[in-house]
């Protein structure tokens, strides 16, 4: 097994057999010499060589991979082990786990994130389909992204579990363009993801709230596969993701029949209300950023006002009706959300 523990690929195992039966019969040949009796004896040995080196290459072939899977096996429960404490809120501090921690770069002060993952849209049932899913996702992830270290990923009670560590040069978002790439790379492979990534935490303490918040974004992906970022979503978005029933009521009747109708005639009230509220108020950059005449937009939110009520040009109004939106938007996402 020393060869196997130095990393000899498998097939450069099989092949050193190969070269070694190859060895052997050249040798057979120099003993045999020109004489012919010789030659008839070596000739007779080549079926008892054949048997031999196959005996041979298929038992140590078959040693090779179970010590292979012995390693993975042992690898797999310390990386288990390892996340189990970091997601109690403890750093290994000595041990075979510290030196674990220490090539994944996790320290007591590091700064990290949690990513939980899990598979949707399988249509297959059972252990093997999710640890199939499971371990193609973790290959993914493991894949070189914008940092140079390894990522710890886990995959467990059928969820896939990453601590990505910001390491120099890094930012969250670095961090989330990484894990919605291999969202969307698997995707095209035909294994759809939701996928939740916490906001940064600083040390391993900080882990078990990030790992929380992971498992909430999930909440927030619709049934058909996706990634909710926290990092990237504004309070006013989170909230508004978040809102339940009473949220719901709490909107205007007029308001929510407006916009209501706007989605369905393409959403032209809504995109200028986000518009306007982006221009700072300004009619007239807003105008231009929708590439609409000012006083299409003029007209626009004069007929908003006389459907709902409220004024654009007020931020009061103006600040409801963009809540009123985010709701009617954060609604129609979580009606798809497991």
């Amino acid at each position: 097994m020393r060869r196997a523990r130095a990393g000899f690929a498998l097939e450069d195992w099989i092949s050193a057999f190969r070269v070694g039966r190859q060895v052997m019969w050249d040798a057979l040949l120099d003993c045999a010499g020109t004489s012919a009796e010789a030659q008839q004896a070596a000739l007779s040995l080549v079926t008892p060589l054949m048997r031999y080196v196959d005996y041979a290459s298929t038992h140590a072939a078959q040693a090779y991979v179970e010590y292979q899977q012995h390693v993975v096996a042992d690898a797999d429960r310390e990386r288990r082990d390892l996340l189990d404490q970091l997601l109690a809120g403890v750093a290994p501090t000595r041990g075979p786990l510290l030196a674990a921690a220490q090539a994944y770069g996790l320290g007591p002060r590091s700064p990290m994130m949690a990513v939980v993952a899990v598979c949707v849209g399988d249509t297959r049932t059972g252990d093997h389909a999710s640890a199939e899913n499971g371990y193609a996702t973790s290959a993914s992830i493991s894949v070189a992204g914008p940092w140079a270290g390894r990522t710890l990923v886990v995959v467990r009670h059928g969820e896939v579990v990453a601590v990505p560590v910001l390491r120099a040069g890094m930012d969250a978002d670095d961090v989330c363009a990484h894990f919605e790439a291999v969202q969307q790379r698997l995707a095209r492979q035909g294994t759809m993801l939701c996928m939740g990534i916490s906001t940064v935490a600083r040390g391993a303490a900080e882990l078990p709230r990030a790992y929380e918040e992971a498992r909430a974004a999930l909440d927030l992906v619709p049934t058909t596969g996706g990634v909710a970022a926290l990092p990237r979503l504004s309070p006013f978005d989170y909230l508004a993701l978040r809102a339940d029933d009473l949220a719901r009521q709490l909107v205007d009747p007029r308001v929510r029949a407006l916009l209501e109708e706007d989605r369905e005639r393409g959403d032209t009230l809504a995109t200028t209300i986000r518009a306007f509220a982006e221009a700072d108020l300004n009619l007239r950059l807003a105008a231009g950023r929708l590439r609409v005449h000012h006083n299409t937009a003029h007209y626009r939110l004069r007929r908003i006002e006389e459907r709902t009520g409220r004024n654009p040009r007020r931020i009061a109004d103006l600040l409801e009706l963009l809540v009123a939106l985010a709701i009617r938007d954060g609604a129609g996402e979580s009606e798809e959300c497991p």
